[in-house]
């Protein structure tokens, strides 16, 4: 009889002494949280896979901190991004960050997403008029996101064109700043090129107005007096169809 007592009082002990561990040990489990870090780290590579995919380099995401008074609990599933209501992968964009687990929640995420891309600049300042070449332009690296709309990255766009106004120096290139140069202008002798069945007649004559290349102009026969129009060539020849 004494025996059993004895291993009575001893079991009892046991679990009262291990009964606050194991309350403790699954308090610790309902009160753990979610690393605020694996929330932004999830919503940071989202931002940067989908500007990659799009195309993009040198793709920088800048999340803006959470708020450190954050309580949410720790998720038993891995967290998935939701996809972006942003029509672009660069700038300012909110990305959701859910966790779909026994205790689900979403939170958004602000970032910031740029990207470095190479664009053709003018080596220094030029006039209205001038007809651009490969000297004219230099090429440096700038943020994507900071862009203006209209900005050529083709320099092969740019070559050959005129700049309709003035630009200075580091100035990027729109299409709204160039047209096409005038390759005929009024008053100049130019060679005019006719003919049909593989027989073709050159003469000169004098352009009434100034033109750019498929641009139709009229031009008076030097010799005969006759007028005639024709479209303006890249050479400056004038085609009568």
């Amino acid at each position: 009889m004494r025996r059993a007592m004895t291993v009575f009082w001893r079991c009892l002990v046991i679990a009262v002494c291990t009964a606050p561990t194991a309350v403790a040990a699954q308090s610790g489990t309902d009160d753990a949280l979610q690393p605020l870090e694996a929330i932004i780290a999830v919503a940071t590579e989202a931002n940067r896979a989908r500007a990659l995919e799009q195309g993009y380099e040198g793709v920088q995401v800048n999340a803006r901190p959470l708020d450190s008074r954050l309580r949410l609990p720790l998720c038993d599933q891995p967290l998935k991004a939701l996809d972006s209501r942003s029509s672009t992968a660069l700038g300012s964009i909110s990305t959701g960050v859910r966790c779909s687990g026994s205790k689900p929640w979403t939170l958004y995420v602000r970032t910031e997403v740029t990207a470095v891309r190479v664009v053709p600049v003018l080596a220094r300042s030029l006039p209205r008029h001038t007809r651009l070449a490969a000297a004219d332009l230099r090429f440096v690296e700038r943020p994507l996101a900071s862009v203006p709309t209209g900005i050529l990255f083709d320099a092969d766009q740019i070559i050959g064109m005129e700049l309709n106004r003035s630009l200075d120096e580091g100035s990027t290139i729109r299409t709204s700043h160039l047209r096409q140069p005038k390759v005929v202008k009024r008053g100049d002798l130019v060679t005019v090129t006719s003919g049909s069945g593989g027989l073709t007649v050159k003469s000169q004559g004098k352009a009434l107005a100034d033109a750019t290349p498929g641009e139709r102009v009229s031009v008076v026969n030097s010799v005969t007096g006759v007028k005639v129009e024709g479209i303006a060539g890249t050479d400056g020849t004038v085609t009568v169809p």
